[in-house]
């Protein structure tokens, strides 16, 4: 009886084992299915995802494309502008004039006394010992003034001063002014 019960315990414990290793490969096959349709899944949504990603660099390539030519036309505009600015002022007689007088010391005020602006201004002195001229200046309006501080000596001679400017914003031609500084009186 003994023997009865221990080989029924190996019975059970074999269809048991059978039963589990059924169940394991029916799990196993389960898996295998589930993953093969995710990756089927995954793999679509990739070509989706690359597919998108290619529209929208031709977007932003197209679009970088429309940009350089809308800078192009208003880089023509302002061109065309400015000539027309440049061409009013002629015929009505308008332009930019420079005068500098002497203030005090070493100091000297520079003047735009024309009737239009002056535009990338910079002012300098290849002479002066000193020089404390403004920083350039993107539009020197017509009737204004910067202080100038110019120190010469016996060595470098009388001082003088340079300004350069364009008539318009956009003008790629420049104009020079120079003028030795009056005398300290």
């Amino acid at each position: 009886m003994v023997a009865d019960t221990a080989n029924l315990i190996l019975a059970i414990c074999a269809i048991a084992a059978l039963v589990i290793s059924a169940v394991s490969v029916a799990v196993s096959v389960w898996v295998a299915r589930s993953t093969s349709q995710d990756m089927d899944r995954s793999a679509g949504a990739m070509e989706k995802s690359a597919a998108a990603a290619e529209d929208s660099a031709a977007s932003a390539r197209a679009a970088v494309d429309q940009q350089g030519r809308i800078a192009d036309t208003l880089d023509a505009w302002a061109t065309r502008s400015d000539e027309q600015q440049v061409d009013l002022d002629r015929l009505l007689g308008r332009d930019v004039s420079w005068t500098i007088r002497h203030t005090t010391g070493s100091r000297y005020e520079l003047t735009n006394e024309g009737s239009v602006a002056a535009y990338n201004v910079s002012v300098r002195s290849d002479n002066a010992v000193r020089f404390d001229g403004p920083d350039p200046v993107g539009t020197w309006a017509a009737g204004s003034s910067e202080e100038l501080f110019v120190l010469g000596s016996w060595q470098t001679g009388h001082p003088d001063v340079v300004v350069r400017w364009s008539k318009t914003p956009f003008d790629p031609e420049t104009q020079e002014w120079h003028r030795a500084i009056p005398p300290r009186y």
